[in-house]
């Protein structure tokens, strides 16, 4: 019988001691700052405010040697654990061996990995990535980007017994490397030493609990991108706030902090080496921040659907200069941004199939990504003030269905949706599609899109069609001919809905 002698996989960890210290010295420096800036003003002003910014270098320096620790300590346990897991693999091998050579009747094939039976249960069900932690990014006032948000997907998950067909999973922290991937390293430190609330805009604000849910928001992400791209789920949905899509190199805005999508992009880009990933961004506002960060990248291929009016163009100059059709990337990412902009805010299920019939879809086929990330904001719904839109969750079903027949790995991550019963009805027709129910999906073949959908359409095809091959070929004109009438073209939302984005 063999012995287990796995090595001991604490022995190559950072010690307990270690963290203690750390976080010891972290915790007096941090009551000497709330003790420094308790103190009334004196004549002595700047003497004090140096002080304070040396002690806030020091918590920074001690936060991140924390992280740091902690980071090593969980990249060698997956070391270790891939390590051991094989270790005992071989010796089950080794055992079957010996036992076949005493029993020429026994099995001759050696028994599979423990983590094969579990990828084959996992297989046909959704990964879920929810995180009760996350409900504790509380907003200082009434705000449309609130915690009820996810409970309510979650609550609806449940009452329709949709659970059942998923594997739920906690978020963990993003790590510091793959955050810095995306953002630059003032604003990533701007972000982790903030903890006053700000309200200055109205889209932003930082509670007790605000980084730890920032920080969850993305590392959830990169769970749900490492569940597919790994094979151990066919597909994934993250649930998760404050969402992300806004959020640039060097800025956050419209409640945005950390591109959530940017940085599971980037984290499948540098540890599993995707060579090709596609970004699709359903939310009904334009993904200024997701486009800031790969619009000079090849490797990215960023497709935009939005509403004209809406934040981040409150006065119309923005989309003039980067939300129109026009605006395909630059430099070796020219013809990787692909906006999508409709002028009619009563945008429909047809006109989404319309948008995908002829130009996501043309897209897929020509880029061939290796997996395909979608920003799902659910704003465009009917029902959804900010969005002032007429999807319903039958399109939404609808178009993911028209994704799943591609048998490419499919993540969606959270973006938008403000009203919780429509939120929650789109994201559980959603889950159900992933889980192979399409009792959902509208079969029609012909469909009838706004005349302004058809000319955003074409406007972009022509700015595109000299990279992509699929987007050349003129569509039919009796396809053309399936339309409606504009029934408000160019309509500007009410300006109290317009101020708040997502």
């Amino acid at each position: 019988m063999w012995m287990d002698k796995s090595p001991n996989v604490n022995m190559f960890l950072p010690t307990k001691d270690s963290l203690t210290a750390a976080t010891v010295e972290l915790k007096a420096v941090n009551e000497k700052a709330l003790a420094l800036h308790s103190l009334p003003r004196s004549p002595v002003k700047k003497t004090k405010e140096l002080k304070s910014d040396s002690i806030n270098e020091k918590t920074y320096a001690l936060r991140n040697r924390q992280r740091n620790l902690n980071s090593k300590r969980d990249e060698k346990c997956e070391v270790l654990a891939e390590k051991v897991s094989g270790i005992r693999h071989s010796q089950r091998v080794l055992v079957m061996k010996q036992e076949q050579k005493s029993h020429p009747t026994a099995l001759q094939v050696p028994a599979p990995h423990p983590q094969e039976y579990f990828m084959e249960e996992n297989a046909g069900k959704v990964c879920l990535i929810y995180d009760k932690r996350m409900l504790k990014h509380i907003p200082p006032r009434k705000h449309v980007e609130k915690p009820e948000r996810i409970a309510a997907i979650y609550r609806k998950l449940q009452a329709e017994n949709l659970l059942e067909r998923c594997v739920v999973y906690e978020s963990e922290c993003a790590r510091l490397k793959y955050v810095l991937h995306v953002h630059k390293d003032k604003y990533f430190r701007s972000i982790l030493s903030e903890r006053e609330t700000k309200d200055d805009k109205g889209d932003m604000y930082f509670g007790e609990n605000s980084l730890d849910a920032i920080l969850l928001a993305a590392g959830g992400a990169i769970k749900a991108c490492k569940k597919v791209i790994t094979g151990e789920h066919a597909n994934a949905f993250a649930i998760v706030r404050p969402p992300g899509h806004h959020a640039k190199k060097a800025m956050g805005g419209g409640f945005c902090y950390f591109n959530n999508i940017a940085v599971g992009a980037k984290y499948l880009m540098e540890k599993h080496g995707t060579k090709k990933v596609l970004i699709l961004d359903w939310d009904v506002h334009f993904c200024d921040g997701t486009e800031d960060i790969f619009r000079e990248s090849a490797d990215v291929l960023v497709i935009s659907m939005h509403r004209l009016g809406l934040f981040p163009d409150l006065d119309g100059n923005h989309f003039r200069r980067f939300a129109y059709s026009g605006n395909i990337g630059k430099g070796a990412g020219t013809g990787y941004n692909c906006n999508l902009c409709w002028s009619d805010s009563k945008v429909g299920n047809d006109d989404l199939y319309a948008v995908f019939d002829y130009i996501v879809m043309p897209l897929i086929q020509d880029f061939e990504p290796e997996i395909i990330l979608i920003s799902a904001g659910f704003d465009a719904a009917k029902g959804d003030l900010l969005g002032d839109c007429w999807v319903t969750h039958v399109g939404y079903a609808t178009v993911l269905h028209k994704l799943l027949k591609l048998k490419i790995g499919l993540v969606l991550i959270l973006e938008g949706g403000y009203n919780l019963e429509v939120l929650g009805e789109c994201c559980a027709s959603c889950v159900r599609v992933l889980s192979g129910d399409y009792t959902v999906v509208d079969d029609r073949e012909e469909y009838f899109p706004l005349a302004s959908t058809w000319d955003a359409i074409l406007q972009l095809r022509a700015s595109l069609s000299c990279y992509w091959e699929s987007l050349k070929p003129d569509i039919p004109e009796d396809v053309l001919a399936w339309k409606q009438p504009n029934p408000n073209h160019a309509k500007i939302p009410n300006p109290d809905h317009a101020k708040i984005p997502d």
